[in-house]
């Protein structure tokens, strides 16, 4: 299951969203997380993903100035 809030303002976006998956055969219960963030030229700034699993957290971040 995935759910997302989007922001328009021009060419900028926003969005922030979380995706919650259940154990099956190809990969075990997770739940990941993710924000973005644009420029007026829609070109990412930042984009945040973290990931929740039984065996632990993790957290990645790419920003751009």
């Amino acid at each position: 299951m995935e759910s997302v809030r989007v922001q328009l303002s021009g060419n900028r976006i926003k969005a922030a969203g979380r995706i919650i998956g259940a154990a099956c055969s190809d990969h075990p219960a997770f739940s990941a997380s993710y924000d973005l963030v644009t420029d007026e030229y829609g070109v990412t700034k930042r984009l945040s993903v973290r990931t929740s699993l039984a065996s632990g957290d993790r957290q990645a971040s790419v920003s751009r100035d």
